[in-house]
């Protein structure tokens, strides 16, 4: 349930009332700001109580600090993030298991902060505001295996790296709807912790040795497979490009030397699936 709360001064002078929630499935807390007179108040109940009635979502049409939009201004909710964002993933040029997994990671871990602010306001949109996302997320939990743990910088860089090309895009656009990028003056997380195991490592990612991957290649007793192990040290080959080869993407042009071309990859099917067959 979303609450009001009364915001004081030093002398302890009412100066705003604030309505706070929990989204749902978000992290942290919601917020609205409010006068601190009579009418304020008033127009803070009424808010939460529409919050309350989207099921702690903010209410549609509504966005932060400016209020209720005409849903007849097309242009103006074209430019709530939420709405910025599908728009832009959508357009790209790109596979469609790519843009669902965008749009998921906009809405699980960006719109419950930005979902309703404007692209064009820098005051959504600051050094300040998202570096204060940044630091949120660095407290966020994800699903890591069968356990949550805190987000790796790995991801929380990419998150701010899907952010980043969001926001180019209101600077890019004909006319631009901002001056600059604020993703752009923020510091990330330096560490690098893929590969952070079980006993929560926090070694940099290193490369094999030859004689590493030797001991790797020894583990296996059939001779394809070792030759796979081979081939996937030698190229860096991803497992959708090695296991799509056949015998012709294979050449030998001097004793002792092999190239091979990738010519296609194997990928995720996420079309609908056929119903089985009973006979």
């Amino acid at each position: 349930m979303a609450g009001v709360v009364p915001r004081t001064n030093k002398a302890g002078e009412i100066t705003s009332y604030q309505v706070k929630w929990r989204a749902p499935g978000g992290d942290g807390w919601q917020t609205e700001r409010f006068d601190g007179d009579e009418e304020g108040l008033a127009a803070a109940e009424v808010f939460k109580s529409a919050v309350d009635e989207a099921g702690q979502n903010w209410p549609a049409g509504w966005v932060k600090g400016q209020g209720y939009i005409d849903p007849s201004a097309g242009d103006e909710l074209r430019y709530r993030f939420d709405n910025w964002a599908r728009e832009c993933i959508t357009n790209r040029t790109a596979s469609k298991r790519y843009k669902d997994q965008r749009l998921r990671a906009v809405e699980v871990y960006l719109n419950p902060t930005f979902g309703n602010c404007d692209v064009r306001s820098t005051e959504h949109f600051s050094k300040a505001t998202v570096a204060a996302w940044v630091n949120l997320m660095k407290q966020t939990k994800v699903k890591r295996g069968s356990k949550l743990k805190v987000m790796s910088s790995e991801t929380l860089r990419g998150l701010h790296g899907l952010l980043s090309s969001i926001l180019k895009e209101a600077t890019v656009t004909e006319p631009p709807l901002r001056d600059r990028n604020p993703c752009d003056l923020t510091m990330l997380p330096k560490d690098d912790e893929r590969g952070v195991g079980d006993e929560e490592s926090t070694d940099e990612m290193e490369f094999m040795t030859p004689e590493e991957v030797a001991g790797l290649i020894a583990c296996f007793p059939r001779a394809e497979d070792r030759m796979m192990v081979r081939t996937l040290y030698g190229t860096g080959l991803r497992w959708g490009e090695i296991t799509a080869l056949a015998a012709k993407h294979v050449r030998s042009p001097k004793p002792g030397r092999y190239e091979v071309r990738v010519t296609r990859a194997w990928k995720r099917d996420t079309g609908p699936r056929p119903a089985p067959e009973y006979r």
